[in-house]
């Protein structure tokens, strides 16, 4: 099964059994909460400027521009 953004697997879908577990979690934890979120901000708008114009300039990219995003 193809995926879009090229990542079979998912820090999401660590089993709670891995010994990375924890640390991944708390990385989550760390990183995406609310006070953090709103820090990214800026680079939410930037990025989407630049996916918005290479969507314009070569919409037959699709998937590239996506992958960049993504990464």
């Amino acid at each position: 099964m193809p995926y879009l953004a090229g990542r079979q697997l998912s820090i999401c879908l660590t089993p709670f059994t891995d010994p990375r577990f924890n640390v991944l979690r708390k990385l989550l934890q760390d990183g995406l909460n609310p006070r953090a979120v709103k820090s990214y901000r800026p680079i939410h708008i930037k990025e989407n400027r630049v996916l918005l114009r290479a969507l314009a300039q070569y919409p037959s990219d699709f998937r590239a521009h996506v992958r960049r995003l993504v990464t």
